[in-house]
Order: structure tokens, then C-alpha cells, then sequence
């Protein structure tokens, strides 16, 4: 099947790929309940998980995962738990550890936490901690999983180990496999159908310079890590991989006209790179992207600021459409190559602005225009058995280069189906609208939503924000607050094609009814 998009630079052809069965483990969400905001047994969290569609939770977390005790249900004694990152950390994490200890000891525990999964109808995903836990308590809480009688199908082995913040507990990634070792084997014991995945490192992928690498955050240890967990990959299905491109930092060095492109391009770009890189040095392994979103950190108190347009339009990509409709990129991206793309978790349900995907406001839990999005494309792609990859030939492209990339194309596609409908979603990246023609094949009729990317204003209040207890979490979409409805376009006798534009800087998802 051809789809022609009408270019003055000449045609762009949209070419399906061979169909593959969905893998709804592309849209989990990374879990930081251990903020210590309220227990598993929230009545508001199991709402707006349920809301989200999301398919899979991580325990405990991300970088708290590092300084958690599963044993405890709480943080690491204060001496360990300051010996890791800067102050801000300190700053954050003593005071979660503070609002746990007002819950009754064990709220936190995995038993507390499998209940939850098993009752909003997710997948765990679990994570020891090899950096501030012995190699004996990792494997101590696999058997105490299995004792209790407790599913484990996926294991992350760790968080971000690779990362300048646990340097000195892991110099290598040889380092790293060590104390992961002995836990994988004790796994693949206790689990033999477990899926495991070590932490891997990004650096490769971003192809920068050394001296371009941030401090702290990447060095020229992360060229080698990944080569060096290779020789155990007997132990593991998986590398892990987290994506925080999108930045003031990384936008700086392209002009204000091309940040909404770049910001929507980026997640693809990345996809394809850390895919080719799989591909070419680690023998096509999976990847898992377990944690991504844009750089938001660089917004968070303690960080330097340069307080220019670049941080003004960063600011407001927090909690917009836009935010979200990157988030689709990464969807997109994942949808497009399925072998390597085998789970993802967006950060994250809550926290400060831009990682959180809902927030208290005037004492309600209210839902981000990210969630909404997200959400949308979850139960699309949980109702579909099939999806074809999309490849983009000829027609116009982006005047950037994103990660040693060019000839990047202003459109970005993906296919889903059942035995009802096909459902095309087509991003387009650009700032201008563009014109597509999709062929009816034997579908009857067509309904169409764009969403269109704008930024947020900056206030909590705004109409983008929506109350949970408005929503009627049974519909496939929620239309407001962005309002869409569907336009719905029956098929002319004789009609081979239907013509459809597509807005600048949007999202279009065109479903096709094939039968009735």
C-alpha cells in the first residue's frame, strides 16, 4: 500500500511495512509513588492509573529505586543515601523519606504494590538495587517474590547505573554486571520466563564529544559500558535506555523557528539512532526505554538558569499539547520498530511540572493535556492486534540536523489495526499544513481527529487541566478539554482515496472502518 502526501518539493510515498502484533508494553508509565504522597491503596491513584491505560508500573522507581530498601519499605539510612548525588538530591529525598514515615511501616512494599498492579489490571515491573543494596538482599527480595506468590515477568536490573551520579559505585559497566550477575542467575531460577534487562548507556547513541558530555551525567566511561556487559548476555534479553533530549540546552543551538520541529523530531530520531546502534554493535537486543520525556530537570530548583528564550519556551512546553504530542513521537517511534522497541515508560505520573502527568489542584486531581494524549493512543493501540511500521521516502524534510542526522523527513507515521479499523497516525513535525491522500482500500468511512500542538501558558488553572471526576473513563477518548470531536467522512462510489490535511506542528489520526 502506497500514501502519497503532495509536496512542492516533490512526492512523499508512505510505505507500510509487514504487519507485526501490538505490544502494548510501549505505553507504561514510570511509578514514583515513593515521594510519599499516598499509599498504593489511594482511591485517587488507582483512578487516575486506571484513567492513564497504561500497561506496566516499575517498583520502586526511578533514581529513588537507588535508595530504597525493598525490606523496609523506606529510603536507605541517611549516611548511604547522602553519599549520592548533588544536594538537590539530599533536599528531595530526605524529605520523602520524611513523608513516608508517616504512613504505618510495610505501606510501601512490594506486597502493597503487587496488589495494586493486580487490581488496576497492569504488569510490575521490578527493580532491585544494586547500587545501595548488597548483591544477598537483591537476590533476598526475588525470593521473597516468590515466596509470597507474586508474578514476576519483567526485571530491570537497577536504575541509570551508568549515569556520573553512581560513578564510584560502578567505575565500568564490568563493575555493574558483577553485582548484577548473581541476581540474574538467581532469577532465572526462580523466574525462568522473566524477561531481565541491565541498564545501558545513551552515550553512544547522542555521538557526543567527550567535551561535549555533561558533567556528572556522562563521561567517557559510558563509550564502553555497553560493550562490556555483552559477554553476559546469556544472563539478559535487554539493554535499558532513558531519553531526556528534548532541552533548553539542546535547543539552543538551533534557531527559535525550529524549536517546535526539533522538539517533535527529536523522539524519532533518537529511536532510529539507539535502534541502528543495537542493530550494529550489540546484535539487535531489545531495548527497553523505561524512563523519557524532555529535560525538565533543568527547570527544578537548585539548577542553573540562564533564563532566556530558550528556558521561556522550554517553560511552556511543560504541560502542554505540545509536550504531549512528543510524547506521541516516542509512541510513533516504538510502533515503527517493534523488534527492538519492546517496552517504555513515560515520566511520570506526578511531580513538579512537565513530569507529571496529573496534579492537585484546589484539592482535585486533575489531568495534564499530556495524560489525555496519552491515554488516547494507549486504548488505540490496546484494541489493536496489528501494526504496520511506516517508511517515509522523498518529499520535504526538516532544515536541521538532530544527532548527526539529516534529510530528516516532516513526517512521521505509524499504522494500527483490528478486524474493525486501521488507524493511521501521522505527525506532522513541520510549520506548515500539508496535504495527504489515504486509500479507502475496503474501508466505508473515516473518522478524523487532529490535535494540534500548542504550549501552555504557565498556569495550573487553565482551561487544559480537566478534574478526573469529569471524566468518563469508559469513552475511548476524552474530548475535553481539548475538544475533539470527530469528523466523520464517508466513502463516494468509485473513490479510491480520501484527502486530508494535516495542520502544522499536529497529530491526525484518521481510523478507517473496513467493515461494519
Amino acid at each position: 500500500m502506497l500514501v502519497q502526501l503532495e509536496h512542492v518539493q516533490g512526492e512523499t510515498v508512505l510505505t507500510l511495512g509487514p504487519g507485526t502484533p501490538v505490544n502494548p508494553m510501549i505505553v507504561g508509565i514510570n511509578n514514583n509513588a515513593i515521594r510519599g504522597d499516598m499509599p498504593y491503596d489511594d482511591v485517587g491513584l488507582r483512578q487516575i492509573i486506571r484513567l492513564s491505560n497504561l500497561t506496566s508500573l516499575r517498583y520502586p522507581g526511578g533514581t529513588s529505586g537507588s535508595l530504597f530498601d525493598w525490606k523496609t519499605g523506606q529510603y536507605v539510612d541517611d549516611n548511604i543515601l547522602l553519599q549520592y548525588g548533588p544536594q538537590s538530591w539530599h533536599d528531595m529525598y530526605m524529605a520523602a523519606k520524611r513523608r513516608i514515615a508517616r504512613f504505618p511501616s510495610g505501606t510501601f512494599s512490594a506486597e502493597n504494590f503487587s496488589r495494586l498492579c493486580k487490581d488496576v489490571g497492569v504488569e510490575p515491573i521490578w527493580i532491585p538495587n544494586p547500587v545501595t543494596l548488597s548483591v544477598e538482599s537483591n537476590i533476598k527480595f526475588f525470593e521473597h517474590l516468590k515466596a509470597k506468590g507474586i508474578s514476576c515477568n519483567y526485571v530491570e536490573m537497577g536504575n541509570e547505573c551508568s549515569g556520573g551520579a553512581f560513578r564510584r559505585r560502578f567505575p565500568t559497566g564490568s563493575d555493574y554486571v558483577d553485582a548484577c550477575r548473581p541476581v540474574m542467575k538467581r532469577i532465572r531460577q526462580l523466574f525462568p520466563e522473566a524477561k531481565i534487562a541491565v541498564v545501558g548507556s545513551g552515550v553512544n547513541v547522542m555521538q557526543l564529544a567527550e567535551s561535549q558530555q555533561e558533567a556528572g551525567t556522562a563521561d567517557s566511561r559510558g563509550n564502553t559500558w555497553n560493550k562490556l556487559l555483552m559477554p553476559d548476555q546469556k544472563y539478559f534479553d535487554a539493554l535499558v535506555l532513558h531519553s531526556y533530549g528534548v532541552g533548553a540546552k539542546r535547543l539552543r543551538p538551533y534557531r527559535p523557528d525550529q524549536w517546535q520541529s526539533f522538539t517533535l523530531a527529536y523522539p524519532g530520531v533518537y529511536m532510529q539512532a539507539a535502534a541502528q546502534l543495537s542493530r550494529q554493535e550489540y546484535g539487535s537486543i531489545p531495548i527497553w526505554l523505561t524512563e523519557y520525556n524532555a529535560a525538565f530537570h533543568e527547570l527544578m530548583p537548585g539548577r542553573v538558569r540562564k533564563y532566556d528564550a530558550a528556558e521561556e519556551y522550554f517553560g511552556k512546553l511543560a504541560d502542554s499539547t505540545m509536550q504531549g504530542l512528543m510524547i506521541s513521537g516516542y509512541i510513533i517511534g516504538a510502533l515503527n520498530d517493534p523488534a527492538i522497541w519492546e517496552m517504555m515508560h513515560y515520566h511520570s505520573i506526578m511531580g513538579p511540572p512537565g513530569f507529571r502527568m496529573f496534579h492537585i489542584i484546589n484539592k482535585e486531581w486533575c489531568a495534564s493535556p499530556n495524560i489525555q494524549i496519552f491515554s488516547y493512543l494507549a486504548t488505540l493501540i490496546r484494541q489493536a492486534k496489528t501494526t504496520y511500521p511506516v517508511v517515509v521516502n522523498g518529499g520535504q524534510i526538516l532544515d536541521m540536523t538532530i544527532l548527526g542526522h539529516d534529510n530528516i523527513p516532516v513526517v512521521a507515521a505509524a499504522v494500527l489495526e483490528n478486524t474493525v479499523q486501521r488507524t493511521w497516525l501521522i505527525l506532522n513535525r513541520g510549520g506548515k499544513n500539508l496535504t495527504v491522500n489515504l486509500p479507502w482500500d475496503t474501508a466505508y468511512k473515516a473518522d478524523i481527529r487532529t490535535i494540534d500542538g500548542s504550549l501552555s501558558d504557565g498556569k495550573e488553572n487553565n482551561s487544559l487541566w480537566v478534574p478526573i471526576s469529569t471524566i468518563n473513563g469508559q469513552e475511548q477518548f476524552w474530548n475535553a478539554p481539548l475538544s475533539i470531536k470527530p469528523i466523520t467522512i464517508k466513502r463516494k462510489d468509485g473513490e479510491g482515496g480520501m484527502s486530508q490535511i494535516l495542520s502544522a506542528y499536529s497529530l491526525t489520526v484518521v481510523a478507517m472502518y473496513i467493515s461494519e
